[in-house]
């Protein structure tokens, strides 16, 4: 899909309001969905870290978050500090350009559409009780089909197709199968702020030609902050044992090259050895557990790191003068 470009602007900008919480709920995914992200941006509200980080960046740039928010505002009838609760993405299969988002959120449906209504190729589709809109939409990289419907008050649905856009409503309503929860969608922890898995990717059509994700079956992943303890935690399931294993080999190099960076820094050794990595058979699980404002410590540093090395790079030798010329 081509539409989602809210949900990164929302995990980017962070948030802190206190508002109604929005987990995932796989009985409001379609039974054929292989793969699934949800953001749950009240979750992220309550992180100490993601709090940390807003408020850093609201002080550095006031004027230009602010101007990001009253432009939502304008555009779509919402206040992304309060409204908004969450996300939730999926599609049949990945590497191809089909699927649909739902957005947890109070807008202004009259805003909304109204500004739909001016877009290129609109029309709407009645489809039981909703209104099903399509257009063609103009942006920055070209131009794509869309489409959307309001769920009830609750939630906007979004989509390349309406043909997408009425399944994900009869799921919501209870007429089509549901998505069956297992693995880490099954039982996601109080405070997860982000949950994803997929299936099927040894098979998926993907842009990338790394030979990797053909010896994978499925992924998941799971983070998020609870009771002031941020966590993380992956499980990938591959085609063979030795594959896991090597997976495994990986992790744990990238483990001891950041102890080895961090040598001497007994703060950022003690998060580093916080990342455990697991193998039981062709499956390999990888977990994290620290305190929040120990991470939000180490990640403020890690970030000096970076501006230094790249201002360091950015410094270039005087060369001589250029002789003149005669």
């Amino acid at each position: 899909m081509r539409v989602w470009g809210l949900a990164s602007l929302v995990v980017a900008m962070g948030l802190v309001a206190s508002a109604k919480a929005a987990p995932l709920d796989v009985k409001q995914v379609p039974a054929g969905a292989t793969w699934v992200v949800h953001v749950d941006v009240d979750a992220i509200r309550a992180s100490t870290v993601v709090q940390k980080a807003y408020a850093q960046c609201r002080e550095k740039h006031k004027d230009a978050v602010e101007k990001a928010l009253a432009k939502v505002r304008e555009h779509a009838g919402l206040d992304l500090e309060k409204d908004l609760h969450g996300i939730t993405l999926f599609g049949p299969k990945l590497g191809e350009h089909k699927g649909a988002m739902i957005v947890w959120a109070t807008v202004d449906q009259k805003v909304i559409s109204e500004r739909v209504k001016k877009a290129p190729d609109f029309k709407v589709t009645a489809y039981g009780p909703y209104q099903v809109a399509s257009w063609t939409h103009k942006g920055k990289m070209g131009q794509h089909p869309a489409a959307g419907a309001f769920w009830k008050s609750e939630a906007t649905v979004l989509s390349d197709s309406p043909e997408c856009v009425q399944l994900a409503l009869d799921v919501l309503d209870g007429k089509k199968p549901a998505l069956e929860a297992k693995g880490l969608l099954a039982h996601p922890p109080a405070g997860a702020t982000v949950v994803a898995h997929a299936t099927g990717i040894a098979d998926a059509k993907l842009p990338a030609k790394c030979p990797v994700p053909k010896q994978i079956e499925s992924v998941g992943l799971v983070m998020g902050e609870s009771e002031g303890q941020s966590f993380l935690r992956v499980r990938v399931v591959t085609k063979t044992p030795e594959v896991a294993g090597q997976i495994k080999a990986i992790v744990e190099g990238g483990k001891a090259l950041a102890q080895l960076r961090h040598l001497g820094d007994a703060a950022a050794t003690k998060i580093i050895d916080q990342l455990k990595v697991s193998v039981s058979d062709k499956t390999v699980t990888v977990g994290f557990k620290a305190p929040a404002a120990d991470v939000w410590d180490h990640i403020q540093k890690v970030i000096k790191e970076i501006k230094a090395m790249h201002g360091h790079h950015a410094k270039k030798p005087a060369g001589k003068p250029a002789p003149e010329k005669k």
